[in-house]
């Protein structure tokens, strides 16, 4: 897949740039409640705490389980991708199960997040991609890729991709050339591998992890790094979909796990329910080989879904 990388991609400046320190000076820590009321935060804590500890056995366990023993191939929960393509529309998301720390750091089946995009033509035709914050060989940073290809071979097809769409009536011709404009604006943000970011998004029971401001722009204004879901969560403050601070939470606290139906009871959950998003739709694989074990170990690649070192490489989350 990786040596087909140039056909799936838009080509997209890279730069190199990344959070600055202002950002982390400005940011404040970030609480639905009151921050005078102590126990009020703490019960918060702790309820988001167990909230979590339940999505780890009942969504990323059982998920695991799901997969490790193959009960998956007598499922009938899993639709084709054919069915629900012409169904898919710009702001809908797409989740990924790919890498297995990232998973189960989140204590969700799902580690990636993309947003679907259309593209209308002169002729009347539709094409449509996917808007992400990945990297890999030759990119590093938010890309458009063809959705169809994007989902057959991710990890070579052999793990689960769900897709969730907005509500009828959301995608007016106003909120749609929102969304246009948002990826016109975060087309050239590169990918954040900030490690420290991505664990104060994931940890929403530690309340010094929370933030309740993050500049937008770094140094010289240029727009900072970004992961995948912050990417995403950018787009929908663009768009209106979401509240952005400080009547929200900076785009920095969503994660995957956010934008699933897995347990949850943290504050970036309660915003993106009030989307009111469809149901999850779980794509029939092109492999029924799952391959949880290959991002424990580099050599189980060359084996594992029967894809090679190079496609391994292609899609890191």
């Amino acid at each position: 897949m990786a040596s087909d990388r140039s056909n799936l991609v838009t080509e997209l400046p890279i730069v190199d740039y990344g959070s600055s320190a202002a950002d982390s000076a400005d940011a404040e820590r970030w609480t639905p409640l009151s921050q005078e009321s102590y126990m009020s935060s703490v019960t918060y804590s702790c309820g988001v705490f167990w909230a979590m500890v339940a999505s780890f056995f009942f969504a990323a366990v059982p998920s695991f389980l799901w997969n490790a023993v193959g009960l998956y191939r007598l499922s009938s929960r899993y639709v084709s991708l054919s069915s629900i393509e012409d169904e898919m529309d710009s702001g809908d998301v797409l989740l990924f199960a790919g890498n297995r720390m990232l998973r189960w750091a989140q204590c969700s089946h799902w580690s990636h997040i993309g947003m679907v995009w259309v593209k209308h033509n002169e002729d009347g035709s539709k094409q449509r991609y996917v808007f992400e914050g990945n990297y890999g060989e030759g990119y590093d940073g938010s890309c458009l890729v063809d959705l169809e290809q994007k989902i057959r071979q991710y990890k070579g097809g052999a793990t689960d991709v769900a897709w969730r769409p907005l509500p009828k009536g959301t995608l007016t011709p106003e909120v749609r050339a929102k969304i246009d404009g948002a990826i016109e604006k975060f087309k050239d943000v590169p990918f954040d591998h900030d490690l420290r970011r991505g664990f104060r998004a994931i940890m929403d029971c530690c309340m010094c992890c929370e933030s309740a401001q993050e500049a937008l722009h770094g140094e010289g204004g240029k727009i900072h790094a970004m992961f995948c879901s912050e990417l995403v969560a950018a787009v929908y403050q663009e768009a209106g979909l979401l509240l952005s601070p400080p009547n929200g939470p900076p785009a920095s606290e969503y994660v995957p796990r956010d934008f699933s139906q897995d347990p949850a009871c943290n504050i970036e959950r309660s915003f993106l329910n009030n989307v009111q998003y469809g149901k999850l739709h779980w794509i029939e694989r092109t492999n029924l080989s799952w391959c949880d074990q290959a991002d424990w170990c580099v050599c189980c690649a060359y084996t594992c879904c029967h894809r090679t070192y190079g496609c391994n490489r292609c899609c890191h989350c």
